[in-house]
């Protein structure tokens, strides 16, 4: 098994992150950690055709637009998945460069992830090739994408209750003492 950590190498708020988010996951997840480097707002591979005018409510947020770093965000992930569509893994670890974990996984079924009341899954996560490609392909390639990436994985392990069984619960701390590389309008 394997962990990717979505971060950026050449921004010190990120390197700084994961000077602490690396050396942790590797010990607590028992695996090697694989930097995936993050998309940039103005990176070309961001469909923007595929975003809504205005992203879904969130608590607290109504009618908003998308910024260029929440577009960057998402396809950081789907670069992620891509990469374990890609690969001979059976299952992968994915993590964003700002989250520590909290305590080793504590059950082979679940939602994936869990920090205290926040809501979102997408800060960190394991899934299978089996799985990413089912969300590939069902969901983002014939829809649109009009929610947060957090609010799109939570809802989709929630409508997909099945493949709870092939993830694990872990709680993991989301470290914001550096400041953050993300815009939201």
């Amino acid at each position: 098994m394997k962990c990717l950590m979505i971060g950026m190498e050449d921004n010190d708020i990120s390197k700084r992150y994961m000077d602490i988010t690396i050396p942790d996951a590797e010990i607590k997840l028992n695996c090697p950690v694989e930097i995936l480097d993050a998309v940039r707002p103005d990176d070309p591979v961001i469909d923007h055709s595929k975003f809504s005018k205005i992203k879904a409510p969130t608590i607290g947020t109504k009618n908003k637009p998308w910024s260029g770093t929440e577009k960057a965000v998402w396809y950081s992930h789907v670069k992620a998945w891509e990469s374990i569509m890609d690969g001979t893994e059976d299952a992968v670890w994915v993590l964003e460069h700002d989250v520590k974990v909290v305590i080793p996984p504590i059950a082979a079924y679940g939602i994936t992830s869990w920090w205290g009341n926040a809501v979102g899954q997408a800060r960190a996560y394991q899934m299978t090739p089996y799985l990413i490609e089912r969300l590939y392909n069902a969901w983002l390639v014939e829809n649109p994408i009009d929610m947060q990436i957090d609010t799109f994985m939570t809802k989709w392990f929630a409508d997909h209750t099945h493949s709870r069984r092939l993830s694990m619960i872990f709680e993991i701390e989301h470290l914001q003492q550096f400041g953050t590389t993300i815009q939201h309008l």
